[in-house]
């Protein structure tokens, strides 16, 4: 140790040396101060919490001075704490699909063996890779609830996968184990379920790999993985991947966070986790939107449809349909054509009705002459067009309410009433008609910075096409020479 209890590793201190809080302030502890009385003891202590100092093994003391000096020294050394799990707590967050961990080459020889745990959403990716000139192992994820380990030795590729009858991409926590031996190749999922692979009879040569072991996707980033990983370890020995995570390597995060982490989705919607992207689901929420943040869906605020010409929306009043003396009616819409019905409403009980259309560009209501100020039987309601018109109207009808009724919130509801539907135009979906959703400001987007060059590779490729080439010049140089003292 180059420290002293208290103070941080490297720092050659007392812990009031890096306080500043030391007796003698010319001294980096409070033991190497000048004091009056020699019955009165100096103190320096603290905790040692690097683990690579732990457990304490020896102690040994020093002293300056000569062995004549009356000194005295008295020492304690507290308990061992531990705390926590540093083999599960170190994880990592893949939250690009392109970005990856390169470790260093592994070793898998004749035997090996590699655990980890993760945790995604994704129903297809590359978990790890690593190849070399003719040999590779590949993990991978396949269908969403299968494990695939993919290896070569030699001329013949083999594999080994384990199905398993729940999901892997439900954004729990699963466990693999990868054994490779002299005989055999094995794949153990959560624990328990396994399956294994025989390897060939003649005798086995060892797997040779040359680059590092890439997690995340494959070598060249492709099948990527997006969700978390913890608990490396490489033939038992566990690898620090959040050390890799604070280097600020592209599209990699310490710890386990996906994007639902932040709360995006509003109004208690629920947020269905991507770790590169959300969505929420807004279903049991009175909102909507892509964050549950659009109006209250009783309130019909950006409930539209686009209408082509023969499209018709149809409301039918059930029941007797109550005397009124005065009636809300509300209606929006975009269009670029002068001329199109808008709303409609009719009664073949007493020959009411009441429409609203656009009309060499203005607007027009078209009332019964005989009709008073009272609905007395209406029927029905129509938007677009009735079913005695040839054409409709061509563009978007949002927000249309005629006192408590909301007939497009009722035909785009999960389950609408059957007294509402679309009777032509085939099918319709539901538009926003130009009003913009709510949605959180976009977040900055990571660029994956330029690939690493070997200088000394890239060197020796230029000098292997310098020598290539001038060998065929030396080539062609003495043909020409041979010919001219030929002819």
């Amino acid at each position: 140790m180059d420290y002293w209890a208290g103070a941080t590793a490297g720092s050659r201190m007392c812990q009031c040396g890096l306080l500043g809080a030391c007796r003698d302030p010319t001294k980096w502890c409070n033991c190497d101060a000048e004091h009056a009385k020699p019955d009165e003891f100096q103190v320096d202590g603290g905790e040692i919490t690097e683990k690579e100092f732990l457990p304490v093994k020896q102690l040994r003391f020093g002293d300056t001075g000569s062995h004549l000096d009356e000194k005295e020294g008295r020492y304690t050394l507290g308990p061992l704490l531990c705390e926590g799990d540093d083999l599960f707590s170190n994880a990592v967050t893949f939250r690009i699909s392109d970005a990856i961990i390169t470790l260093p080459m592994f070793d898998l020889g004749h035997s090996g063996d590699i655990y980890f745990e993760f945790k995604t959403t994704r129903e297809n990716a590359v978990l790890l890779h690593s190849k070399g000139p003719q040999d590779y192992i590949k993990l991978s994820i396949i269908g969403g609830d299968q494990l695939q380990f993919q290896f070569q030795v030699g001329d013949t590729p083999l594999g080994v996968s384990v199905e398993t009858s729940n999901r892997l991409a439900d954004n729990n926590w699963h466990s693999v184990s990868i054994e490779r031996n002299r005989k055999e190749a094995r794949v153990v999922v959560d624990g328990a379920l396994k399956n294994e692979i025989r390897t060939a009879r003649e005798p086995a040569r060892a797997l040779q790999l040359s680059t590092g072991l890439v997690l995340g996707a494959a070598l060249d980033r492709s099948g990527g993985f997006v969700g978390c990983m913890r608990a490396l370890l490489l033939n038992g020995n566990p690898v620090d991947l959040r050390y890799y995570a604070r280097r600020g390597l592209y599209g990699v995060s310490e710890g386990c966070m996906g994007k639902c982490a932040s709360s995006p989705c509003l109004n208690n919607g629920t947020c269905l986790e991507g770790y590169d992207s959300y969505s929420c689901d807004c279903r049991w929420t009175a909102f909507k939107g892509p964050i549950c943040a659009d109006g209250n869906v009783f309130s019909t605020v950006q409930i539209g449809v686009n209408l082509r010409p023969n499209s018709i929306i149809k409301y039918d009043f059930l029941g007797s349909w109550r005397s009124t003396i005065a009636e809300k009616i509300r209606v929006g819409f975009t269009t670029t054509n002068p001329k199109g019905f808008l709303l409609g409403f009719y009664s073949n009980i007493s020959g009411e009705y009441l429409t609203l259309q656009v009309s060499n560009s203005e607007y027009n209501f078209n009332i019964k002459e005989s009709a008073d100020a009272q609905f007395n039987n209406i029927q029905y309601m129509y938007i677009g067009r009735n079913e005695s018109m040839n054409e409709g109207f061509v563009g978007c009808v949002s927000r249309v309410e005629f006192d408590d009724i909301y007939p497009l919130k009722l035909l785009f509801q999960q389950d609408p009433p059957p007294n509402v539907r679309s009777l032509g135009g085939g099918v319709l979906s539901e538009d926003f008609c130009g009003v913009e959703p709510v949605t959180h400001p976009p977040e900055a987007v990571e660029t994956r910075p330029p690939p690493d060059l070997d200088l000394q590779h890239e060197l020796d490729l230029h000098n292997t096409d310098e020598a290539i080439l001038g060998s065929k010049f030396r080539y062609l140089a003495t043909i020409i020479y041979l010919l001219q003292i030929l002819i």
